[in-house]
């Protein structure tokens, strides 16, 4: 039992989001701009009972807001993310939501997605993601895949090599909980 409700609180953030707000602003973000520029559609917050509803099966394409103004049903590609009770942003890309973990950062957005069993749906880590621009293709994190997207910074493969050695040490954080990669990328761009 202890299992199947750890499940439900680890998968509870993508999926459904409920919030008892406490002067936290929950909504939707229509475009990129509206990200970047802090402005939430279907925006709540305070006491009452708030809900943002994505389906999980990418197929599906809707997302939900329920709030104390009715109920508002969107597709997902109407979407560029949305902003839950806990502050985290998502943002939509080919109909799977992906975690925004560095905000809008000038160099490169960096992602986060849980990675699941087929049998038993439980959480087995995370993939790291990263675009260029706000409304650049999501890409997995590589090496390679940086190189590729930076083709204008010279030496870039010499300078990633020396710095991060593999593919995982790319998602590491520095003492003050920001990403390594983001300082790299302003540092060399």
């Amino acid at each position: 039992m202890k299992a199947v409700s750890l499940l439900l609180l680890l998968l509870c953030p993508l999926f459904s989001v409920i919030s008892f707000a406490q002067s936290r602003w929950i909504g939707l973000y229509l475009s990129a701009d509206d990200y970047k520029n802090e402005r939430l559609s279907y925006a709540v917050q305070g006491p009452e009972k708030n809900q943002i509803h994505i389906d999980p099966i990418a197929a599906l394409g809707k997302i939900r807001v329920k709030n104390i103004h009715g109920a508002h049903t969107m597709r997902k590609d109407e979407v560029y993310a949305c902003k839950n009770q806990d502050q985290q942003v998502f943002r939509f890309y080919k109909g799977d939501p992906y975690l925004v973990l560095n905000g809008h950062g000038p160099t490169l957005v960096i992602y986060r997605q849980s990675v699941r069993s087929g049998r038993n749906g439980s959480d087995l880590g995370y993939e790291y993601f990263f675009s260029r621009e706000l409304t650049s293709d999501i890409k997995p994190l590589t090496m390679l895949n940086l190189m590729v997207a930076y083709p204008d910074i010279p030496g870039l493969e010499q300078k990633l090599s020396l710095t991060f050695h593999n593919d995982h040490a790319l998602h590491g954080l520095d003492d003050d909980g920001h990403y390594l990669l983001e300082s790299f990328m302003k540092s060399v761009h």
